[in-house]
């Protein structure tokens, strides 16, 4: 996961990466209850997913405009999942994806 500085946040949240772990996370621009709801649907496949919004009642980007250079677009939906270890396991541009599928996927013994 990229470095995106952010500022006005809690306490010791100065980046994005303070928001990742320590199971898998799920990364979007707003606080959003379409990608809660997906990501409370992804927690009953056994595999709990915290939601985290870059952007806050306070919390914002430090520069905007970073959010869409990092993620290769503008949907203003768009999310990262990220695995526990901080890496980039998926992206989608909104909420309509399936996550309980996706992290079947991604977990998937081949």
């Amino acid at each position: 996961m990229p470095h995106l500085p952010l500022v006005g946040g809690p306490r010791g949240v100065t980046s994005t990466l303070d928001l990742v772990g320590p199971g898998f996370t799920l990364l979007t621009r707003t606080e959003s209850p379409a990608w809660r709801q997906q990501a409370a649907s992804g927690s009953q496949t056994g595999v709990p997913v915290a939601v985290r919004a870059l952007n806050t009642g306070t919390q914002r980007e430090a520069d905007p405009g970073q959010w869409e250079r990092l993620i290769g677009g503008t949907a203003p939906d768009a999310a990262l999942l990220l695995r526990p270890d901080g890496h980039i396991a998926w992206r989608a541009d909104g909420p309509a994806a399936e996550l309980p599928a996706v992290l079947r996927s991604i977990l998937a013994h081949r």
